[in-house]
Parts: C-alpha cells; sequence; structure tokens
C-alpha cells in the first residue's frame, strides 16, 4: 500500500470516527428528549384520567 493510500484511508477512518462520536452524541440527546416526552405523556394521562376531569365541561367553559 503506498504512502498517499494510507493517508487517504486515515483520513477516511478519522471521519468515520467523527461522524460515529456525532451519532452517538445525537442518540443520547434523543434519549434524553424522549425519556422527558414519557413523563410528560405520564403526567397527562393522569390529569386526563382523573375522575374530577370532564373534558365537556372544560370545553363548555371556554
Amino acid at each position: 500500500m503506498s504512502l498517499n493510500a494510507r493517508n487517504k484511508y486515515a483520513q477516511q477512518l478519522q471521519e468515520i470516527t467523527e461522524q460515529q462520536t456525532q451519532v452517538t452524541e445525537n442518540f443520547s440527546s434523543l434519549q434524553q428528549q424522549c425519556t422527558a416526552l414519557k413523563e410528560r405523556v405520564q403526567v397527562l394521562e393522569a390529569i386526563v384520567t382523573d375522575k374530577g376531569f370532564s373534558v365537556e365541561q372544560e370545553i363548555s367553559n371556554l
């Protein structure tokens, strides 16, 4: 393998490594967002299923 080919290979490997790091960071961020959304949905489900909650009444009040 020539020196030029090795340099090109090393550069491609570095680019792939950087892309992998970005993907890992993005994945982590998306996991955190998903967790936060799940928690919000649980709160909303609790509100909606509360016996004192009346959608029809709330709409009428508008």
